[in-house]
């Protein structure tokens, strides 16, 4: 029984670090969403954090992570916004990251 409960605990604490990318570095697959639609990011990455009315009759929808930082003992995050035309494409992305290089790749979602 002690076996099950702890491959149990593991697979939902793997899956809160889901990587997204698939396998691509994280820039990289974030631009890669520009000219796909808004309803197929959503599909794939889930609800976003926030999401806003943008110039034009689009809007922006912004996902934010938080992960922790072994080798510092701190937590840093990172926000990731994709901005959607008013027909529903993904025209232009940007990532923020609160400690410069550090990847966004693997972070909890942080709840809106």
């Amino acid at each position: 029984m002690t076996r099950g409960v702890w491959a149990l605990c593991m697979a939902v604490a793997l899956t809160a670090c889901v990587d997204r990318t698939g396998g691509k570095p994280y820039d990289d697959a974030v631009t890669g969403w520009v000219g796909r639609s808004d309803q197929q990011l959503v599909a794939e990455w889930g609800d976003p954090t926030e999401s806003a009315p943008a110039a034009k009759g689009g809007k922006l929808l912004v996902y934010k992570t938080r992960f922790y930082i072994n080798n510092t003992n701190s937590w840093s995050s990172c926000t990731t916004s994709f901005q959607v035309d008013k027909k529903g494409a993904i025209v232009a992305t940007k990532i923020e990251r609160e400690n410069g290089d550090l990847g966004c790749d693997a972070g909890g979602r942080v709840s809106s």
